[in-house]
C-alpha cells in the first residue's frame, strides 16, 4: 500500500510539473485589460466582490480602487448583511452613477433611508420590487417619492400597477382601464432626465404632462383617438405595451384614416386585448418587433395582410386560440409575403373536447394555417412553437422550414390517433424542446445532421405509488443504439429525464457538454456515470458536466472520474469541468477537483461517499439540517418536521417520488456493458451491489416518510442560486496539512 501511495503522489507531482511546462503562465485579467471591461467577467453584486478582494493584496486594492466595479447597490431584506454591502458599495463607486435594486418592507425601507438618500443624485437606474411577502405595490411608489428629486435618474422599474384582464371569461370583470400609481407633475419635474419607467400606466391625461414625451418606453390601456393625438408628441417613442379590457370598444370601431402610420418612431409593439384590427394601423412603418394576444384564427387573415405593411419587421409573435378553428379560412397565400420574418414566436390555446368531429376539424384548421405559413413567412430561422396543439401537423410545418436554425418546443397536447412523432431536419443548429416524448425512444424523435445543441425538459414527473415502487420492473426498456447518422454534431445535451435511459453514449461522438436538470435526473444520473466508469472512452470529447438536483451516489461520480480522466488514451478529453447548483463539503470537493486535474484523489473509500453513507445523514431523525446539506456532507441547523406535513411542499415531494425511482429494478449495466479496460475484483464487486444499496435507501427513505420531513433547503427556495462550476485551479494556492 505504501508502495502505491508513493506511485500516486509521484503520478500526482508529474501532472504538476508537466501542467507548468507545457501550459502557457496564466496572465492576470486585471493588469492585462482595461478597467471597462472588468465588468464583463466580475460579479456585480458587492458580495462576490468582497470575496475577491482576499484573492491577494494586489487584487484587494486593485478591486477597492476601482469605482466602476461597485455601481451596482442592492437592498435585499432577505440577506441579514444587505446594509454593510450597500454602504460599502456605495463608498466604493463614489463618484460614478450607480444602479439602485431595493427590496423591502416599507417600514423597513423608512428606517435606512436617510442614508441612501443622501446619494440620490448619483441614482441613474432605480429599480424596486415588491418584499416576498407583500402585495401593496403602492408602497414601492411611495419609495420612491422619499427620494424626491433624482437629477440623473433615466430608469424606473416598479411592479405592474395594472393587472392584465381575462379575456376568455364570458362575463369579464368590467374595471376602469384607466388607473395607476397617482404620478404627477410635481413628481415627473423631479426626474429630469426620466425616460424608462416600467409598471407605470399612464391615463390619456397624464400623457399630456410635461417631460412623459421624452419617454422610450410606454404603457397604455387604452387607445382613444386622443391617445393616438397625444403619443404623436412622442418623438423618442421606441416601445409600446397596449394592454386593453375585453369590452372595451364597440364592434367594428375603428380610428380615423386621419391618424394611420402616425406613430411613426415605433419599434416594437405589444399588444394584449381582441381589437389589434383597430390599433396596428396606427403604428409606422419602422416597425421591428410585434407580439399579439389574443386572436382567434378568423382573424389571421386580415392581420398577416396587414403585417405586409411593414418592410422592417423580424419578429413576431402571436397567440392563436383554436378553438374555432376553420379549415375553411382563405390566408390569401398568393397575396401575402412576409419575407423579413426571422423569428415567428406561436402559442396556441386549445380547450379539450371530447367530440371526435371538432377534433378533426380543429386539425385540419391547424394544418391548413401551417401550410399557408410555409409560403407567407418563409425565411424563419427561429421557430417558438408553446401552448397545444397537434404534434404531427407543426412537426410537418417545421420540416418545411428551409433556414430554420432555432426550435424552441413547449407543448404536451396528445392525439391519441397520432402516428409516432419523428423530426428530421438538416438546417437546425439548436433545439429547447419542453414536451412529452415515448420513454423508449427519447432521441428517435430528433435527426438532424446539424444538430449542435438539445436542451430537453419534459413536463413535471408523474408520481410514484410508494406501495408498488418495487415491483415496478421495466425490463420492456431495452437499450436502443440510434443510427452513428442520426447526430453526429451535437456537442451540447442538456436533460430532464424521469426514469433510466435507453440510449448509447457512442451516438453522440462529438458531445462534450452533457447535462442533468433538477430532480428526478440528479438521481439518474449515476446511471450515466456508471457507463462512462464502465467505458471512459465513450464520448471522446465529453470536458463538461452539468448536474442540478439533490445527488446521493458520489461513489460512482469519482468513480466515473477516476477511469475517465486517470487513463490517458489518445483521443479522449479529460472531463474538466463539473458544474453544480448548490456548494458541496470539503470532503467531496478536494477529490472532484483533484481528479479534474488528472491526479489522484485524496479520499476515502467509495463506501464513504455512496447512498449509504448518504442515507446516515439523511434519515436519521436525531440529526438536523436540509436534505441539500445532507446530501453533501454540509453541517446544517435546519429543523425537521416530526410526524406527517398535512400541506404538501411541492420540492420536498418531487425530491421524495425522485428517490423512489432509485428503487426500479433495472438491468444491472455491469451485466449488458463490457467494461473497457478491464474493473479489479474489489470496483466490480462494488458496482454489483448498486442495486442493493438503492434498495435500502429507498426502504430507509420509505419508512422516514411516515415519521418525520427532512426539509428539502435551509435558506430561501425563492432565491436565484448560480451554477457553481469546479475546475482543475479551484483549490491552486491550498496548502494542505499532509503537504507542511
Amino acid at each position: 500500500m505504501e508502495r502505491i501511495r508513493a506511485l500516486k503522489e509521484q503520478h500526482n507531482m508529474l501532472v504538476d510539473e508537466g501542467e507548468e511546462r507545457n501550459t502557457r503562465r496564466l496572465v492576470d485579467p486585471l493588469q492585462a485589460l482595461p478597467p471597462e471591461l472588468w465588468t464583463e467577467f466580475l460579479p456585480r453584486n458587492a458580495s462576490e466582490l468582497l470575496v475577491l478582494t482576499l484573492v491577494c493584496d494586489r487584487w484587494r486594492t486593485t478591486l477597492l480602487s476601482a469605482p466602476i466595479l461597485w455601481t451596482f447597490i442592492e437592498l435585499d431584506g432577505a440577506h441579514g448583511d444587505y446594509l454593510c454591502e450597500a454602504i460599502m458599495g456605495l463608498t466604493c463607486s463614489s463618484p460614478l452613477e450607480i444602479s439602485l435594486n431595493i427590496k423591502l418592507p416599507l417600514e423597513e425601507w423608512r428606517k435606512i433611508a436617510p442614508l441612501i438618500v443622501e446619494e440620490r443624485s448619483r441614482v441613474a437606474r432605480l429599480n424596486i420590487r415588491l418584499f416576498y411577502d407583500s402585495d401593496k405595490a403602492v408602497d414601492t411608489f411611495e419609495m420612491l417619492l422619499d427620494f424626491g428629486s433624482l437629477p440623473k435618474l433615466t430608469t424606473i422599474s416598479l411592479p405592474d400597477s395594472y393587472t392584465y384582464p381575462p379575456l376568455l371569461d364570458t362575463e369579464p370583470e368590467m374595471r376602469d382601464p384607466e388607473h395607476g400609481y397617482p404620478c404627477d407633475e410635481t413628481v415627473l419635474a423631479k426626474l429630469p432626465l426620466l425616460s424608462t419607467f416600467t409598471g407605470f400606466v399612464p391615463t390619456t391625461n397624464q400623457l399630456q404632462i410635461p417631460g412623459i414625451s421624452k419617454f422610450k418606453n410606454l404603457h397604455i390601456c387604452v387607445l382613444h383617438d386622443e391617445t393616438v393625438l397625444v403619443l404623436q408628441r412622442f418623438q423618442d417613442l421606441k416601445n409600446l405595451r397596449l394592454v386593453e379590457e375585453r369590452n372595451l370598444y364597440k364592434p367594428y370601431q375603428s380610428l380615423p384614416f386621419s391618424l394611420y402610420s402616425s406613430l411613426s418612431s415605433l419599434e416594437s409593439f405589444y399588444y394584449y386585448g381582441l381589437f389589434i384590427q383597430r390599433a396596428l394601423p396606427c403604428i409606422g412603418t419602422n416597425l421591428r418587433w410585434l407580439n399579439v394576444t389574443l386572436i382567434i384564427m378568423k382573424q389571421i387573415p386580415e392581420i398577416l395582410l396587414m403585417l405586409s405593411a411593414f418592410p422592417k419587421l423580424f419578429h413576431l409573435s402571436l397567440d392563436i386560440d383554436l378553438t374555432e378553428g376553420d379549415v375553411l379560412i382563405d390566408y390569401q397565400t398568393e397575396d401575402i409575403r412576409m419575407l423579413s420574418v426571422t423569428s415567428l414566436h406561436l402559442m396556441f390555446l386549445l380547450l379539450p373536447t371530447e367530440s371526435g368531429v371538432v377534433e378533426t376539424g380543429r386539425k385540419q384548421a391547424l394544418e391548413h394555417l401551417f401550410h399557408s405559413l410555409i409560403v407567407i413567412i418563409p425565411s424563419v430561422e427561429e421557430l417558438v412553437i408553446t401552448g397545444e396543439t397537434f404534434q404531427d401537423a407543426a412537426v410537418e410545418y417545421i420540416q418545411n422550414l428551409q433556414k430554420l436554425r432555432f426550435l424552441t418546443w413547449a407543448t404536451d397536447y396528445e392525439n391519441a390517433d397520432k402516428p409516432p412523432l419523428a423530426l428530421k431536419t438538416d438546417c437546425l443548429d439548436e433545439i429547447h424542446w419542453h414536451g412529452k416524448v415515448p420513454r423508449n425512444g427519447i432521441f428517435d424523435i430528433f435527426a438532424s445532421s446539424t444538430l449542435r445543441s438539445l436542451q430537453f425538459s419534459p413536463p413535471p414527473p408523474r408520481p410514484v405509488d410508494p406501495h408498488t415502487h418495487l415491483t415496478m420492473i421495466p425490463t420492456l426498456v431495452p437499450r436502443c443504439k440510434i443510427p452513428d447518422t442520426s447526430m453526429p454534431n451535437l456537442t451540447t445535451l442538456i436533460l430532464t429525464v424521469e426514469y433510466r435511459l435507453a440510449w448509447d453514449l457512442n451516438t453522440f461522438p462529438r458531445l462534450k457538454r452533457l447535462g442533468l436538470a433538477g430532480n428526478p435526473s440528479a438521481a439518474m444520473a449515476a446511471d450515466i456515470f456508471e457507463e462512462l466508469a464502465l467505458q471512459p472512452s465513450q464520448c471522446p470529447l465529453l470536458e463538461e458536466i452539468e448536474l442540478r438536483g439533490a445527488y446521493a451516489e458520489w461513489d460512482l461520480l469519482l468513480l466515473m472520474l477516476e477511469r475517465r480522466n486517470l487513463i490517458n488514451k489518445p483521443g479522449i478529453s479529460r472531463i474538466h469541468s463539473f458544474q453544480l447548483d448548490h456548494s458541496i463539503s470539503y470532503k467531496l470537493l478536494r477529490p472532484i477537483v483533484e481528479l479534474l486535474g488528472g491526479k489522484y484523489p485524496h479520499r476515502d473509500s467509495l463506501a464513504e461517499y455512496s447512498s449509504t453513507a448518504v442515507g446516515k445523514l439523511v434519515w436519521d431523525k436525531k440529526l438536523s439540517g436540509c436534505q441539500r446539506c445532507c446530501r453533501t456532507f454540509q453541517s446544517c441547523s435546519k429543523e425537521l418536521e416530526i410526524g406527517v406535513r398535512t400541506a404538501r411542499n411541492y420540492e420536498d415531494d418531487l425530491l421524495y417520488e425522485a428517490d423512489l425511482r432509485l428503487g426500479l429494478d433495472y438491468p444491472a449495466s455491469l451485466e449488458s456493458i463490457p467494461a473497457d479496460p478491464p474493473l479489479t475484483v474489489e470496483v466490480a464487486g462494488w458496482l454489483a451491489a448498486k442495486l442493493a444499496r438503492r434498495r435500502e435507501f429507498v426502504k430507509e427513505c420509505t419508512k422516514a416518510k411516515a415519521e418525520f420531513i427532512r426539509p428539502f433547503i435551509c435558506g430561501n427556495s425563492r432565491e436565484y442560486r448560480p451554477l457553481i462550476t469546479l475546475t482543475p485551479h479551484l483549490l491552486d494556492g491550498v496548502i494542505f496539512e499532509e503537504e507542511v
